[in-house]
């Protein structure tokens, strides 16, 4: 529930517990921002040297699917309420996920760190818009492999997707984005590619049996 709402109010009220804690970013798309952003590409580019930038807009093709899947598992250390179990996606349910969202008018960009040794992913980046709402993008999924972490993979893959998204949908002026308060790690990386924190959203544990006998 957003911080402020009559929601959290009752919350509060009732003795629930405070889970996750939600900070909601902004990202305001300029041409001043690109060319800031672009000069930062260009200097981390040489940390990224065994590495290649890979995009595509739509559906993933079947060639890149078991790899989006295996950087989706990595995301299973995310933070997340106690007692939540992380959520896994499969082939099946990534090709659900995205027809239907094609089915509504929804666009899918994706950019990905493949390592040149390997040729696995290391790194993807997800982002989505729709078609009544040209001025909006929303940021999907962010994930880097726990072996490839720390070579400033999660900033290029995030610059790359953002020239990506403005070379497609140039009515773009705002992103959204989500992230867990104790994400620092993201949370810098937004910070420095000019997100503004505007939201924040905390989830809340109640013993509603205990809750209704207080209320009686």
């Amino acid at each position: 529930m957003r911080d402020g709402s009559s929601g959290a109010a009752f919350a509060t009220a009732v003795g629930a517990r405070l889970g996750q804690v939600e900070v909601i970013s902004t990202q305001y798309v300029d041409a001043e921002l690109l060319a800031r952003l672009a000069a930062i590409r260009a200097a981390l580019m040489a940390s990224v040297g065994e590495y290649d930038l890979v995009s595509w807009v739509g559906r993933t093709a079947e060639d890149h699917l078991a790899e989006v899947v295996r950087v989706n598992a990595a995301m299973s250390d995310a933070p997340r309420d106690a007692g939540v179990e992380p959520h896994t996606r499969d082939a099946a349910s990534i090709r659900r996920s995205e027809d239907i969202a094609l089915a509504q008018g929804v666009s899918l960009y994706s950019v990905a760190a493949r390592h040149r040794g390997t040729g696995g992913f290391a790194a993807l980046t997800q982002m989505t818009t729709d078609r009544k709402t040209p001025q909006w993008a929303l940021q999907q999924m962010t994930g880097v492999l726990p072996g490839d972490r720390g070579r400033r993979l999660g900033t290029v893959i995030k610059i790359v997707m953002l020239e990506l998204l403005t070379e497609h949908e140039p009515a773009v002026r705002r992103i959204l984005t989500g992230n867990d308060s104790s994400n620092a790690h993201m949370r810098t990386i937004n910070d420095q590619l000019g997100y503004q924190a505007s939201d924040t959203y905390r989830s809340w544990d109640l013993d509603v049996a205990a809750a209704r006998r207080q209320l009686l």
